[in-house]
């Protein structure tokens, strides 16, 4: 198991509908389906790209499951793409002046968004 130290940021999505390329609520609903007592049914029909990312007991996210998160998120808002992640926790490749390698990343992560995906 991990214990990861967090200095960063925290990301509310609730309050910053405004910055949302499409409707927040799809993915609001999702992150609250895997808070703690995961939904698990529920996210293995609506959302299998986050199924595989809950009730993980602290173990590293996969790489192959990073970049599936990583095309989910990309649909809803402009992030770097995802270095690596436990838990809850999700850290982003660096970002500071590699504005043009991150919009790659960025227009590469929304290729192959499927509408089942976003569903």
């Amino acid at each position: 198991m991990s214990y990861p130290e967090c200095a960063g940021m925290l990301l509310r999505l609730e309050a910053n509908r405004d910055h949302f390329l499409r409707d927040p609520e799809i993915l609001i609903r999702a992150f609250k389906l895997m808070a703690e007592d995961p939904k698990v049914g529920i996210l293995k029909q609506d959302y299998p790209v986050l199924r595989e990312l809950v009730l993980t007991h602290g173990s590293p996210y996969e790489n192959a499951a990073l970049r599936q998160l990583d095309t989910f998120l990309a649909a809803f808002l402009r992030l770097p793409p995802s270095d690596s992640g436990i838990e809850a926790f999700l850290r982003l490749v660096a970002a500071d002046g590699h504005g043009a390698e991150t919009e790659r990343a960025l227009r590469a992560n929304l290729q192959g968004v499927s509408e089942r995906a976003l569903a």
